[in-house]
């Protein structure tokens, strides 16, 4: 991973977590991926297709440090969770 400028996100290639699934839902694409993630786990993040992107998300680390440790945490879960 490349590490970041000077903006307050990471663009992150997510191929490997599409066509997945998570509790029986299937992660289609990364728009899906950005749904499941906010309803499931309470992180919200934006897909790469807003961005031309079908494989990547856009995370904002424009937050305090606590809430994202949170939220890498509930990130991790989710990964770990995947079919």
């Amino acid at each position: 991973m490349r590490r970041p400028g000077r903006a307050f996100y990471l663009f992150t290639d997510v191929s490997d977590l599409l066509h997945g699934s998570y509790e029986g839902q299937r992660v289609e694409n990364v728009d899906r991926l950005a749904e499941m993630l906010l309803e499931q786990v309470h992180v919200a993040i934006v897909p790469g297709s807003a961005f031309g992107s079908e494989s990547h998300v856009r995370i904002s680390y424009a937050i305090p440090a606590e809430e994202i440790r949170r939220g890498f945490t509930r990130l991790e879960r989710f990964v770990r969770a995947l079919a």
